[in-house]
């Protein structure tokens, strides 16, 4: 997330590091009200039209343990969400294990 930040120069727009306390849609004004903590325990209350979650559900690998035998697997594992891109796949058996959630 932060190389695009960078990329399309939205840094300026974006508070990393922050946990949302809450967020409140104000009718009234047609904004939302967005209370967030800072690493420091600092409270930071601000106002806009458009709020997007970044929370990354996703963003730590979790590899599958129910699967017969995959204890014994000695083969290499990649997970999306830690992608090695030195992986080299030509002439090699690969299996994908996945929900497909990413689209």
């Amino acid at each position: 997330m932060e190389h695009c930040a960078d990329k399309y120069d939205l840094r300026r727009h974006i508070e990393f590091n922050t946990t949302v306390i809450r967020c409140d849609w104000l009718d009234e004004r047609q904004v939302w009200r967005v209370a967030t903590r800072l690493k420091n325990d600092q409270e930071k209350e601000f106002f806009c039209q458009v709020l997007i979650s970044g929370n990354g559900p996703l963003s730590n690998g979790a590899y599958p343990t129910n699967i017969p035998g995959i204890n014994k697997f000695q083969g290499r594992m990649c997970h999306t969400a830690e992608w090695d891109k030195t992986i080299d796949f030509i002439n090699k058996r690969v299996a994908v294990v996945g929900t497909g959630s990413s689209g």
